[in-house]
């Protein structure tokens, strides 16, 4: 249903933008949409790590449990979302520039299974307004995290 690309240049190694975006933890201290997180499945940022985020930005339910189910250390992962039958995927893919600078590619996907025939129609209806909010929310984000990046430069 949505399928929506971002992409920001940070000006920072791509080793610390990796350390940054793995530390789920932090994301209420560097994205302003955030308002908490809870890590519900502990260990290493690999796939099965697990954790809980509430987000007040439009585009996004205000509570969401996301997985990791690919992950490649300093290139990136794929994180994933169900509810209500719909399935939310986010990719982070990271490409450095030189030894001080990084593209942080964003892509995002929402697909709806095992919904109801009225919640096909309706996304169909609501796609145009979810997509534009979406691709505005993943824009902040992509800035903030750039922002945060190299700040700890």
């Amino acid at each position: 249903m949505a399928d929506i690309e971002v992409s920001q240049e940070i000006d920072a190694p791509l080793a610390t933008v990796w350390e940054l975006l793995i530390d789920v933890a932090r994301l209420p201290e560097i994205l302003s949409g955030v308002q908490a997180v809870q890590v519900a499945g502990g260990g290493d940022f690999a796939p099965g790590f697990r954790w809980l985020e509430k987000r007040r930005a439009s585009g996004f339910p205000g509570e969401r449990e996301w997985q990791v189910i690919e992950s490649a250390p300093y290139a990136g992962f794929t994180q994933e979302s169900f509810s209500d039958g719909e399935r939310t995927r986010i990719t982070y893919r990271l490409d450095a520039r030189g030894e001080g600078a990084t593209v942080l590619g964003l892509h995002y996907e929402r697909v709806l299974e095992h919904a109801p025939a009225v919640v096909h129609v309706a996304s169909r209806i609501s796609d145009p307004f979810h997509e534009r909010a979406v691709r505005k929310t993943l824009g902040v984000d992509a800035r903030q995290i750039a922002a945060a990046c190299e700040q700890t430069r």
